[in-house]
């Protein structure tokens, strides 16, 4: 437990020190943090004009679907804003730049998650934020206090699945030793058809959202458990899925590391 806390205290530190390094140019932060909620603002005035026009898509409506959107958004923005030092692994494996990570007396995961601090992620953070309050303002759902406590579990296993997914994708580099991983890239951009519902997707998509890589459990899971709809039984498993995904992330990681042989000479 005290050496838990102590990497939780020296992440802390890691990622404050990235913010005040990324605050001396405070007119970039703040483009970029809107840019980023500029562009998921117009991925929702896609969605309304598209639903302007088919108010009903496979028993989804307008509100349900942007709580699917704000899902991906929101987990999305917080991966990016505290655990964007993933993406710079294939990088660190590439230029032998690990070596200082190994030679310190701090996990190097930790070192890993603090290394690098996302601005757009703030941007999809309070977009996410605000599309999850209005849609939940919107869908008038009967909460419970159970309810309330279990939907607060899924959102934080959604972050842990999307997280984990980064990372395990991210580690292959350790192996095809590339600056530019395209796999993680790949894998980032299969998260898009979560942002939709299962139904209008054919069998072979839903197995690929679903088990091979399960950004289903970020969205479409939770959110069918917060309706009572759909597939909302399968939700009750996200807290197993994010333990599972993270034991993958963690030992797919720690394997790649045993691999790492610096730059050589």
């Amino acid at each position: 437990m005290r050496k838990i806390k102590r990497n939780i205290y020296i992440y802390g530190r890691l990622i404050s020190q990235q913010l005040k390094a990324i605050l001396e140019y405070r007119s970039d932060f703040w483009i970029t943090m809107a840019a980023g909620a500029l562009s998921q603002t117009l991925g929702f005035v896609f969605l309304w004009v598209l639903y302007k026009n088919i108010p009903v898509i496979s028993g989804w409506q307008l509100w349900e679907i942007v709580l699917l959107y704000a899902m991906i958004y929101f987990t999305e923005g917080v991966g990016s804003a505290l655990f964007d030092g993933i993406w710079i692994i294939g990088a660190l494996v590439n230029k032998g730049e690990f070596d200082r990570f190994l030679i310190r007396p701090i996990a190097p995961l930790t070192q890993v998650f603090g290394s690098q601090v996302g601005m757009n992620g703030y941007g999809n953070l309070i977009m996410g934020v605000v599309l999850i309050i209005e849609a939940l303002v919107h869908l008038h759902i009967e909460w419970s206090l159970g309810k309330a406590v279990f939907t607060l579990l899924l959102v934080a296993s959604a972050i842990v699945i999307r997280m984990s997914i980064n990372l395990t994708a991210n580690s292959v580099s350790f192996w095809i030793k590339s600056n530019n991983n395209s796999l993680a890239f790949m894998t980032h951009t299969v998260g898009d058809l979560a942002k939709y519902p299962l139904e209008v997707f054919p069998l072979a998509v839903k197995a690929l959202i679903c088990v091979a890589v399960p950004y289903a459990f970020i969205s479409y899971f939770p959110v069918s458990y917060v309706l009572g709809k759909g597939w909302w039984m399968v939700g009750l498993f996200t807290p197993l899925a994010a333990a599972l995904c993270m034991a993958v992330a963690a030992a797919v990681f720690y394997r790649g590391l045993g691999t790492y042989e610096s730059t050589g000479n």
